[in-house]
């Protein structure tokens, strides 16, 4: 006799410091304020709730190897009363490899544009992987998230789209995970 099995996998909750949590917990989360993410393997599935916008502060160590990457992937010198304004690309997927590639280079240019105005901050594009970038290199210069610090600092999973951190001289950063506009970007600015 042949019987199926319709066996479920096992099933693992995520919060946002990629802490385990029970499922109970899981559904208690506000989901206004969090990124929902779902990840299946062969013999598991994960779920995620991370908040989509984290403040923290850096170490003396993580701010200063932060602004060393800054200086030499750029060739660029900080003023040490400058912060940093970082976009990251994450690597190609659904959401930014489609739509309009100008208009994508023309968002990159104005925040470049706008970030330079001021003297307090440097902008800084940095991206995981290039797959899916060549639309974008045409309008502001990228760069390779050296030993992955800004991936393992902020975004330790892919978050769609792109996301962006902005980082204070004291150390004090802002960062925002997942599909973002000008609009948000230079609202954060001006409030935090």
């Amino acid at each position: 006799m042949f019987s199926l099995c319709n066996a479920q996998k096992p099933k693992l909750y995520l919060g946002t410091e990629l802490q385990k949590i029970s499922e109970s917990q899981y559904n208690k989360i506000e989901k206004e304020s969090h990124l929902l993410l779902s990840y299946q393997s062969d013999s598991l599935e994960v779920f995620v709730k991370m908040k989509r916008e984290i403040t923290g502060v850096l170490s003396k160590k993580e701010l200063k190897n932060l602004r060393l990457g800054y200086e030499i992937s750029s060739s660029k010198k900080l003023n040490p009363q400058q912060g940093i304004v970082i976009q990251y690309y994450p690597g190609e997927d659904p959401c930014n490899s489609s739509g309009n590639s100008s208009f994508i280079e023309k968002k990159h240019r104005s925040s470049k544009k706008q970030i330079e105005k001021t003297a307090h901050y440097a902008a800084y594009f940095v991206y995981k992987n290039t797959t899916g970038l060549h639309q974008s290199k045409k309008s502001v210069d990228w760069y390779l998230d050296h030993n992955q610090t800004i991936e393992n600092l902020f975004f330790p999973l892919h978050f769609n789209c792109g996301s962006f951190v902005i980082i204070k001289p004291s150390g004090a950063y802002y960062s925002y995970k997942s599909e973002y506009s000008n609009t948000t970007l230079f609202k954060v600015l001006s409030e935090f």
